[in-house]
């Protein structure tokens, strides 16, 4: 085991301005891309998880808002009931 090749991958996220850039090297784990990247994806999308969580609820308040518009131009109705 000792002469296998050492396992390293580099990257970074998200790739329109980036927050987080990561090296991750492997001893002895042949592959960057089975051994090493599996590793820096976890830390990345663990790094961006917050950030990740807020888009998400943006985006579900926004397809609600674009629900109740879209609701109050069929109806005519400008203020369409809400959800509960």
């Amino acid at each position: 085991d000792h002469l296998k090749p050492h396992a390293w991958f580099v990257a970074y996220a998200p790739s329109e301005n980036p927050k987080i850039a990561v090296a991750v090297i492997v001893e002895h784990g042949e592959h960057g891309s089975s051994a090493a990247a599996p590793i820096a994806g976890e830390l990345i999308k663990t790094y961006l998880a917050p950030d990740t969580e807020k888009q998400l609820k943006a985006g579900r308040s926004r397809r609600k808002t674009n629900r109740l518009a879209a609701t109050s131009a069929l109806t005519g109705n400008p203020q369409p009931a809400t959800r509960n």
